[in-house]
């Protein structure tokens, strides 16, 4: 369930750093630089949790932002809760089920400039073998060599069948998730 909204934000964002720089460049998210964290409600409490692991990769032209290619994939396999038993559900059947899809991916289908660094960015999330379109704000500063994009993303984790079976009715999770990234990107030129 966190995952889910997690890997979601996470791809968005690395679908931003992607953008502005030198025409049609290649990007690669520095995830030992970057963050990809979530937040949600468990029997009433505000907790926390963090995919570390996750590798980007996207082109970006600012003359057609439209045309703009990421894959992002998240490895939901390695979510952390803070504790063991926590990550075992999270991982298991009746929740992200990653022992059969292991990874969550997006894709970028078009980013559309707002304007002040701000940005939209519209693809799809693949989490627990389901496919959703997903629109995800972020703030991008792009230097040279160097981009960053920041924001946050609520999701529906009912959406990718997360939170079912079992376990699910041992806790109650609230089915918001909000996804907070920070990604690092460096041009690989």
């Amino acid at each position: 369930m966190r995952r889910a909204a997690a890997v979601s934000l996470a791809l968005a964002a690395c679908l931003a750093l992607t953008a502005p720089a030198a025409p049609a460049e290649t990007w690669r998210v520095e995830s030992e630089r970057s963050s990809l964290t979530f937040s949600f409600v468990i029997n009433g409490i505000e907790t926390e949790g963090a995919f570390p692991e996750f590798e980007g990769r996207g082109r970006f032209d600012p003359t057609a932002p439209g045309d703009s290619e990421l894959t992002l994939e998240v490895a939901v396999e390695a979510v952390d809760l803070g504790n063991a038993v926590a990550n075992h559900f999270a991982r298991s059947a009746g929740w992200f089920r990653a022992e059969e899809h292991p990874l969550g991916i997006f894709r970028l289908d078009r980013l559309e400039a707002e304007g002040d660094g701000l940005w939209a960015a519209f693809g799809t999330l693949r989490l627990r073998g389901v496919t959703r379109e997903v629109a995800t704000p972020l703030r991008l500063d792009v230097g040279e060599t160097t981009a960053r994009a920041r924001g946050e993303a609520v999701f529906d984790r009912t959406e990718f069948g997360i939170g079912q079976g079992p376990s699910a009715a041992l806790v109650e999770v609230s089915e918001q998730i909000r996804v907070q990234f920070d990604l690092v990107a460096e041009a690989a030129r």
